[in-house]
């Protein structure tokens, strides 16, 4: 039986959205605490959101896929619990995460802004207003996982909650505009000076950052909390 094309074109636009969330989230990892799913700032949330507004809620299994994949693949790595519990909590994790994006996807639905929170001014504070409600989700049920699973104490639960909601606002308040602006903008030719900036600047990054982080500063101890806090750990997709 022959796969019809809006089918397929639903697949792929359910894959392409686990890739995206999956690579993203491994990345953020990286900023985790130790053990946990906690991070400043994570990205993949204001990805998931944007990925909604643009292709719809039919992805939404594509979120929960790449955030489950990516929270089992690194707590498991990490030996953080047993394999069924690490795959309970990856499961109330993702299932979190997709939440968030829905009740974002829908707050602005409801509030008219859902075509394009940016493309007036009332509309961007209802975006604004929506992003750290839409976070109270995932908020509410990682941190809960976790806990509840053993991985991270009951006394550590107040401060594991603030920065996971608020590492999830700050990436819908920061990726979502970027990625659906950036998705509506028809492509110019960029002028050659602006691309040779573009590359200069590309280029120097991974510098600053050795600089600040990676203690070329002739061996002079340098306090760096966000790359002491989680090399190892996991953290919410």
């Amino acid at each position: 039986m022959a796969i019809s094309k809006q089918a397929l074109k639903l697949v792929t636009q359910i894959l392409g959205a686990a890739v995206l969330y999956y690579g993203a989230a491994r990345l953020g990892l990286l900023l985790a605490f130790e053990k946990t799913n906690a991070t400043p700032v994570w990205p993949p949330s204001g990805i998931a959101l944007a990925l909604i507004l643009l292709f719809g809620y039919r992805v939404w299994p594509g979120i929960l896929l790449g955030a489950f994949l990516a929270n089992f693949v690194v707590f498991e790595a990490n030996g953080a619990a047993l394999t069924h519990s690490i795959l309970l909590t990856s499961g109330l994790i993702a299932a979190g995460n997709t939440l968030e994006a829905l009740l974002g996807a829908h707050l602005l639905s409801r509030w008219g802004a859902c075509r394009d929170p940016l493309g007036r001014v009332r509309d961007v504070f209802r975006f604004v207003l929506a992003a750290p409600l839409m976070c109270l989700a995932s908020a509410g049920v990682g941190p809960t996982a976790l806990a509840m699973a053993g991985i991270v104490p009951w006394s550590l639960y107040k401060t594991i909650w603030m920065t996971w909601w608020l590492g999830d606002v700050t990436g819908v308040l920061v990726v979502t505009p970027l990625l659906v602006s950036w998705s509506r903008r028809s492509w110019v030719r960029p002028h050659p000076r602006r691309a040779a900036e573009a590359t200069l600047l590309t280029g120097l990054l991974p510098i600053v950052c050795q600089l600040a982080f990676g203690g070329w500063q002739g061996g002079a101890h340098v306090h760096a909390p966000l790359s002491a806090s989680g090399r190892a750990g996991p953290r919410q997709p």
